[in-house]
């Protein structure tokens, strides 16, 4: 699950949360796609986790959500030329297991 609560051309900021897993166990990073089908031209950048009490509070029966808020200084924002649809890939640290989901959020280019 991934919810952008903030999307600018230098920052991106939300949360992203592992639905019945630990989340304590996962690497995150922010993707920009075009393409959600195809992400050979996307833009992935990890993300720097932020402390959310508020997730811890309203999703009690999920593991190690109190570090799932992010937040994403875009280091590319001058190179966007078009609309990216933004979302999360979530790493396994041991089994290296991707998970990939999008966010109804766009982030417009400035070409």
């Amino acid at each position: 699950m991934i919810n952008i609560e903030q999307s600018s051309p230098g920052i991106i900021k939300g949360y992203g949360v592992i639905l019945g897993d630990d989340n304590a166990c996962y690497d995150r990073y922010v993707v920009l796609s075009k393409d959600t089908r195809d992400l050979s031209q996307a833009y992935v950048a990890r993300v720097t986790k932020q402390y959310r009490q508020d997730l811890e509070e309203n999703l009690p029966d999920q593991r190690n959500v109190a570090l799932c808020g992010f937040a994403v200084r875009l280091e590319t924002e001058k190179e966007l030329s078009s609309e990216y649809q933004i979302g999360m890939i979530a790493v396994h640290k041991v089994s290296k297991i991707k998970l990939l989901n999008f966010s109804g959020w766009y982030l417009r280019g400035n070409k």
